[in-house]
């Protein structure tokens, strides 16, 4: 029975450390990517562009990644950011989204831009209203025009892009194979840009098929992609630009190069003095993942929660319900695990019962200890004998700690994930509970209950397997000292409930032994 404590102990602390070691390594990065800063003027030039840097490019003060910034820009507000169109695509050379710490510039490389259309010809800018949708078109050889809108979404419904190509000849023509790209990249914020690279990828939700109801959210690779999809994009920790085409329109998925995905689409017969229109819906903004859930596509998908996503999905919904409750995130999170420990309660009860047997048990087994010093297997069939009729289990003080391994990594995802956790003031130093703490006050509380904890606990017989348990709060302290202070918040007050509990049962326990 020693020997498989040991073991269990042993396994349980790898798993941790492994787990941490993958994350660690998973979300660090030796070179930063370039990131443009936020737009401060919008360039409107009607003159032509000579080669050289371009106005615009003055204006993203940053290096562009393609030459040749078209002659106009159109500034407008759209969605949740302020956008800058440019003619070459319709493309948004800038969308700078409101950040709780400022303007995050979202786009990293302003030529070709994002949502950027190739015709093989440049698109117009349009005289409009003040209520006519956003709107470009481009003349086309043979009579066809095409007509780019951005249409507005509402809070439940999607924004769309409709490509619309107008026929004015007496003569069916046949549309090009016009394209729709995302990327190259896709920006983030100021304190996530070292680990923007890691955590950049082309992904994809496939339909899903009975009798799955979920669909697989899949991280492309460079090349040609095949499959039906029901929403494709580019994203990062924080913030998604998707497509929701269908995927019967589409010819090619391609992507070209890392965080760049191409579309082609099928061509279509446009009959004389007709027209046909692609309405094509897309998202452009952070990863809140209750706000992606309205509108019922699968967006909150990409939100990354990890290997238990289904708990930790639960777990943000439940969360959610505490916000709405507290005001607070942090306030939240430790309500949260308040109805954790209630879940638990009988296990842990239970646990201390096992522990208070054991302390009871200490000189017995010490006894067996010394008579059968040199005889290990008796000694190991006369502790299991001992065990088993005084209803004692020496791997139950393990079981909650082995039961939360799930929901914590489930709430690592959550807390490190969840863009609404992001710059989420708590009290006083924490400003940011996706973020560490950043005078290490959590993690070394937290170290220090695990401690009085330990002290508390079962006194395990074997001098080894105690001085393990004694450094585990020391490991613990530095393993949690960079992690989410979200996530230690949530530890630390599970700890120091255990900890209230363990104290007030255990003289009640210690005496029913």
């Amino acid at each position: 029975m020693d020997k498989n404590l040991v073991v269990a102990i042993a396994l349980s602390f790898l798993v941790y450390l492994g787990w941490f070691y993958y994350m660690e390594k998973n979300y660090k990065t030796a070179e930063p990517p370039s990131v443009p800063r936020s737009a401060q003027t919008f360039s409107q030039s009607t003159s032509q562009v000579q080669p050289g840097p371009s106005a615009l490019a003055e204006t993203l003060q940053a290096p562009l990644r393609r030459a040749a910034v078209p002659a106009w820009s159109e500034r407008t507000v759209l969605g949740g950011g302020k956008a800058v169109v440019i003619s070459r695509g319709a493309a948004f050379a800038s969308f700078r989204f409101a950040d709780p710490a400022g303007e995050v510039e979202l786009v990293e490389s302003a030529t070709p831009g994002l949502f950027a259309t190739n015709v093989g010809a440049d698109f117009q800018k349009p005289t409009q209203g003040p209520s006519t949708p956003l709107s470009f078109t481009a003349a086309l050889p043979g009579g066809l025009r095409l007509t780019k809108e951005f249409l507005p979404g509402t809070k439940n419904v999607l924004p769309r892009i409709r490509m619309s190509f107008a026929n004015s000849s007496a003569r069916a023509l046949k549309t090009p194979a016009w394209t729709l790209s995302l990327g190259p990249g896709l920006g983030t914020t100021a304190g996530d840009a070292e680990t923007n690279a890691k955590a950049l990828r082309v992904a994809a939700l496939t339909i899903p098929e009975p009798p799955s109801t979920r669909g697989k959210v899949l991280d492309f690779k460079q090349g040609l992609q095949a499959g039906a999809f029901q929403w494709m994009a580019v994203d990062n920790r924080y913030f998604l630009a998707a497509v929701l085409p269908a995927p019967i329109d589409l010819a090619r998925i391609e992507v070209p190069e890392p965080a760049e995905l191409l579309l082609t689409f099928k061509e279509r017969i446009v009959p004389p003095r007709g027209e046909t229109a692609w309405d094509i819906p897309y998202y452009l903004g952070s990863k809140g993942y209750i706000e992606l859930s309205r509108y019922k596509e699968g967006l909150e998908r990409s939100v990354n929660l990890g290997y238990f996503s289904q708990l930790a999905e639960f777990a943000l919904k439940t969360l959610y319900a505490c916000h709405r409750l507290t005001g607070n995130w942090g306030w939240a999170i430790i309500l949260l695990t308040l109805l954790i420990q209630t879940l638990l309660f009988p296990m842990t009860l239970k646990t201390f019962k096992t522990q208070a047997a054991m302390r009871k048990l200490q000189p017995e087994v010490a006894r067996l200890q010394q008579r059968y010093a040199k005889d290990p297997q008796k000694l190991q069939a006369e502790m299991m004998d001992l065990y088993r009729k005084e209803g004692a289990n020496p791997l139950g003080g393990c079981l909650p700690m082995l039961v939360q391994i799930p929901v914590f990594y489930a709430l690592y995802g959550a807390l490190r994930n969840a863009w609404e956790l992001h710059g989420a003031a708590w009290i006083w130093w924490i400003r940011d509970l996706s973020a560490k703490d950043p005078y290490y006050v959590l993690p070394v509380v937290m170290g220090g209950l695990m401690f009085l904890q330990n002290r508390m606990g079962q006194q395990l017989p074997d001098p080894a397997q105690a001085r393990m348990m004694k450094w585990m709060p020391v490991i613990f302290t530095f393993m949690f000292l960079k992690l989410p202070s979200g996530l230690v918040l949530y530890w630390l007050t599970n700890s120091l409930a255990t900890t209230l509990i363990q104290a007030g049962f255990r003289n009640k326990f210690a005496a029913a032994t």
